[in-house]
């Protein structure tokens, strides 16, 4: 299941001062998803539309079904424009063309094409859908991977992408320098070597 965004029934009744609080509140609640160290992954089986692409892309990982529901950022259809993240996550996904494209137009793409944009990171057949979701959010996990490089990986990817290079690069050093001196790389060192799969304890 998934999202087609906000109430319009009630934005189109509430005051100025409500609607500029709802999206304020919108931005800093999506914000808290990208700065936490755990990964959110979107798993996506229907449309996914306005506030709820917004949702979506404030996740780290977007996996949906190839059903026949649609990808889109309608706002400009009501006269307005994607006020909860849209007009700033969207570009830094797809590119700034592809992202004006979809706003500007009001335009439905389908999961495939979401898919070749950038936009999704996997579509599976929906009748399997639930399953092969689980499967790829397990592999991501602990034991299979330690969760402490997964969340580094992403504050390095988070934070580093909205600085310079060189500072993003000092980053990553700094957090791979954490890595090596916790037990869950010496494992995966140790394993390797041993030609086999490591037991990561979350240390």
């Amino acid at each position: 299941m998934w999202s087609a965004g906000a109430d319009i029934n009630l934005l189109a009744s509430s005051t100025p001062d409500y609607k500029a609080m709802f999206c304020l509140n919108c931005q800093e609640t999506l914000n808290k998803m990208e700065s936490t160290p755990k990964l959110f992954i979107a798993a996506i089986d229907g449309h996914c539309v306005g506030g709820g692409l917004e949702i979506a892309m404030a996740t780290d990982l977007r996996i949906a079904s190839d059903g026949a529901w649609r990808v889109g950022l309608p706002e400009v259809t009501l006269g307005v424009l994607p006020g909860t993240g849209g007009t700033q996550r969207l570009p830094r996904l797809v590119g700034k063309s592809r992202a004006i494209d979809l706003m500007a137009t009001g335009r439905m793409i389908t999961p495939k094409e979401a898919l070749d944009w950038g936009l999704f990171n996997r579509v599976f057949p929906r009748a399997k859908f639930w399953e092969e979701a689980m499967a790829f959010a397990k592999g991501l996990a602990y034991p299979e991977h330690s969760g402490r490089a997964v969340g580094l990986i992403k504050r390095s990817v988070t934070e580093g992408t909205e600085m310079p290079m060189y500072e993003g690069l000092a980053l990553e050093r700094e957090l791979q320098n954490r890595l090596f001196a916790m037990a869950d790389a010496k494992e995966g060192f140790r394993a390797f070597l041993e030609k086999r799969k490591p037991a990561f304890q979350r240390k």
